[in-house]
């Protein structure tokens, strides 16, 4: 799914097997759902326009119709970075200019028991949605294999349950936006999930225009008036979802959004002013 995914174990018991299973459950939702794999279930489904998927597949699209509708059309997998000239992968620097108009209107997204039928001009994308959901299910399954203590992060993505030892807290550190070497924030986490979505690490310029790969769904622009934002919640899926939906917002919406949904965070402003929660204040070590 185009990152890199750790998870870690405090034990006394030889978890091996059951770090594998819960690798394993990341690889299951990579054959089917990557989109650099021709052979997925999502790369043939944009191909063939209609198709029978799994149950799961079913599940997530129906989520994500749900988060759509929670964070105000704000979230929308089929918002395709492409139109920003990105192709093909970060890690190749490949951005080239494509012509595909993409039509974000959720309602032609077809659900029909097994069968998903997109409209014309759609492409879905659930890379970055699949990777919350695995994040969620590989903290499950550790935590029916009566695990206290382990952590699992997926590019960032992050659910943390229990300490790192006996006697310390785990420590999750924020990046600090303008500065990637230093860290903005530290704080104590436990039996909580973290998700940051920022527009400093995956952007580019094309001639003299700057892009990132957050695009607001309401008029397909980048918007920058953020430049990161950390949203804390049980479920990494909801955590993530939140941060990608309100990064499009302006700041003052944005907050009051958070705090209507009750959720903790802290937003990182262009201009570089810091806004978080008392929640949060009481749990942050450091902050620049």
């Amino acid at each position: 799914m185009g990152t890199e995914v750790e998870i870690m174990i405090t034990t006394e018991r030889n978890p091996k097997t059951d770090i594998q299973a819960a690798f394993d459950i990341f690889s299951s939702f990579e054959e089917e759902f990557s989109r650099f794999s021709e052979t997925s279930s999502l790369s043939l489904l944009n191909k063939e326009r209609t198709r029978k998927v799994s149950d799961r597949f079913i599940a997530i699209v129906q989520q994500t119709k749900k988060n759509h509708a929670d964070t105000q059309w704000y979230f929308n997998p089929l918002i395709n970075v492409a139109q920003k000239w990105y192709s093909k992968s970060f890690d190749t620097w490949d951005f080239t200019k494509t012509e595909w108009t993409s039509d974000t209107d959720i309602e032609k997204l077809l659900v029909t028991e097994n069968t998903i039928t997109l409209g014309k001009n759609q492409q879905l994308d659930l890379w970055w949605i699949v990777k919350w959901v695995a994040v969620d299910e590989a903290s499950e399954y550790l935590k029916k294999q009566w695990y206290q203590n382990f952590i699992v992060n997926a590019g960032g993505d992050i659910f943390t349950a229990g300490k790192a030892s006996e006697d310390m807290p785990r420590i999750i550190w924020i990046d600090n936006p303008f500065d990637q070497s230093k860290v903005i924030a530290t704080l104590r986490l436990k039996d909580k999930a973290i998700a940051t979505s920022g527009r400093y690490k995956r952007h580019w310029k094309i001639w003299e225009n700057q892009y990132h790969h957050i695009i607001n769904p309401w008029d397909n622009t980048n918007k920058t008036e953020i430049i990161s934002i950390s949203v804390i919640h049980p479920q990494c899926t909801t955590a993530d979802s939140y941060a990608t939906a309100c990064f499009n917002m302006g700041i003052k919406e944005n907050l009051d959004f958070l705090e209507k949904n009750g959720m903790e965070w802290l937003v990182v402003s262009s201009t570089g002013e810091i806004s978080t929660t008392p929640w949060m204040k009481n749990h942050i070590l450091t902050i620049l």
